[in-house]
């Protein structure tokens, strides 16, 4: 059982609040911890690396891409890119209402999203930076300027990413 003898609080409840007054916790992270935990990963999803190129942010590409083209509810999307639903729910409604059209290109696989540390930006440019793509062969599959394209390396750099 989870209560202890002798003790009228819960155990598990306990450990809870332990953690989150010393580590700042929010009563949700624990949802979004076990829960993405539970979920089985989908493997072998692939995006063409031109969703990049239609100026929306990189989870809104993504999302509209696997919502539209592959026609995945958002749960789906969640297990494929390491996200809770919500995230995915919300990141799909902000996304533009126009139809976009996606021209053949390097296909991806979503698995790269799952270190959730990085940016949907930097995974994708880390991944292409390691196949042994240069800034600028990166820049133009990604619709991006060099310079943007050195800055999200430069940031992954900082957050531990050895690109090597």
């Amino acid at each position: 059982m989870f209560f202890e003898a002798g003790k009228e609080k819960n155990t598990f409840t306990s450990a809870i609040s332990t953690a989150r007054f010393s580590h700042d916790i929010k009563p949700l992270d624990f949802f979004d911890l076990s829960y993405q935990e539970a979920l089985p990963k989908k493997e072998g999803l692939e995006i063409p690396l031109s969703v990049f190129r239609h100026g929306e942010s990189g989870l809104k590409a993504v999302t509209k891409y696997l919502k539209e083209q592959k026609n995945l509810n958002y749960s789906d999307i969640a297990k494929a890119l390491n996200r809770n639903p919500r995230t995915i729910w919300s990141s799909y409604d902000k996304a533009t209402k126009t139809p976009l059209d996606y021209a053949p290109s390097i296909m991806i696989s979503t698995s790269i999203f799952a270190d959730r540390k990085l940016s949907i930006l930097e995974s994708v440019a880390i991944h292409l930076k390691k196949e042994g793509l240069s800034l600028k062969e990166i820049s133009l599959e990604l619709g991006k300027s060099p310079k943007t394209i050195w800055t999200v390396l430069e940031r992954a750099k900082k957050k531990g990413v050895v690109l090597k």
